[in-house]
């Protein structure tokens, strides 16, 4: 897609910043759990890691990965926003052409254009904003709810906008156009990923929350150990009673009551939560990949 207009870097800045922030937060993420397993101080062997979902990394909305996500949707409500704009202008100009020959059809919304992006960057930053807002530590129904619904107006917006950025296509270029074609595969691509979301998405965050009060719960087992150990005058100094104790409540073959889980049911629940971040990501890929090609109409924009 050749860029004409000046103009035409506002959807690609769009896309580029929502999908680049979504990807950063779950890269920067992956590279910490990385990290975490080379520089173990337990002892113990380092686990096999894997991408999380974005609810789990937003968990601590002061982070790097956290910051990244944030920022990139805030971009997009601004870019995105203005980048609907310009299409409703170039949408007005070209209903205006065929009305003294009574062809068009006026099926897209001009307006829509321009609430949908700023919706979809909104509904993202709450993601994060809402867990500093209301911590799951100190509000977890609250806290749980409110991100749940932040999430579904982000993918559902999402979806929405696509399939308005079809109509747009279809009403400016031609239902067969490449550019058509190319935003009903990501379209449907979203619609898919959003179905499968709504199906086993709260399967996940609860299972998501579980680990995090597995692993909050885990932390404190060495330090508890440690002074066990320290109290004990007959103990050994290559003991570490905290460790033990942990090595043997997530080797066990039943969950323990205090919420610390099998290593079978953390990896279990690791590979649940990759399976929800590809379905996140290819969602916010789609959309970002649909704002880019908003420069097909940008390019016609002539700033009158």
């Amino acid at each position: 897609m050749e860029l004409s207009s000046p103009f035409s870097a506002l959807p690609v800045l769009a896309g580029a910043a929502l999908g680049g922030g979504g990807v950063a937060a779950v890269a920067i993420d992956l590279f910490e759990q990385i990290g975490e397993q080379r520089n173990r101080a337990d002892g113990r062997a380092p686990e096999p890691v894997l991408i999380r979902n974005l609810s789990y990394i937003v968990g601590n909305p002061r982070s790097l990965k956290a910051w990244m996500f944030l920022i990139g949707c805030a971009l997009y409500a601004a870019l995105g926003g203005a980048t609907g704009g310009l299409q409703a202008a170039v949408l007005s100009d070209h209903n205006a052409a065929l009305a003294p020959a009574g062809s068009s059809t006026n099926k897209a919304k001009g307006a829509l254009l321009v609430v949908y992006p700023i919706a979809i960057g909104v509904c993202g930053a709450l993601l994060v904003l809402g867990v500093r807002w209301v911590p799951y530590t100190t509000y977890p129904k609250a806290g749980m709810a409110l991100h749940v619904v932040m999430a579904g107006c982000f993918q559902m917006f999402s979806i929405i906008y696509c399939f308005e950025a079809v109509t747009l296509a279809t009403e400016m270029f031609g239902a067969d156009a490449s550019i058509t074609v190319t935003r009903k595969v990501f379209a449907y691509i979203s619609a898919a990923c959003l179905g499968v979301s709504f199906l086993f998405g709260g399967y996940i965050m609860g299972k998501t929350a579980q680990l995090y009060q597995h692993e909050s719960k885990v932390k404190t087992i060495p330090s508890q150990g440690q002074d066990v150990n320290n109290q004990s005058a007959n103990a050994s100094d290559d003991t570490t009673p905290g460790v033990d104790r942990q090595v043997d409540l997530e080797e066990s073959g039943t969950s323990n009551p205090s919420g610390i889980l099998t290593a079978k049911e953390v990896w279990s629940i690791r590979k649940w939560m990759a399976s929800l971040a590809v379905v996140q990501l290819s969602i916010g890929i789609a959309v970002s990949a649909v704002t880019i090609t908003g420069a097909a109409e940008t390019n016609l924009y002539n700033g009158g």
